[in-house]
């Protein structure tokens, strides 16, 4: 499996094309999953990362 981690904070302007731009990228063998690390986000970039997308949030010192 890959595993693409992909740290973010207020960058609503441009993760929803880095997602789909990862979404549309040809199968990996094994399978693959993209975690977005949303942290202190004063933005919409947090609720971007739903769906078949996994979410870590830290908004407060820890991650959920």
């Amino acid at each position: 499996m890959l595993s693409v981690i992909l740290p973010a904070s207020n960058e609503e302007a441009w993760i929803g094309p880095c997602l789909s731009a990862l979404l549309a990228s040809d199968p990996v063998p094994g399978g693959a999953e993209v975690i977005v690390v949303a942290n202190g986000c004063r933005d919409a970039t947090a609720e971007m990362g739903t769906g078949p997308l996994m979410m870590a949030r830290s908004d407060s010192g820890g991650y959920t």
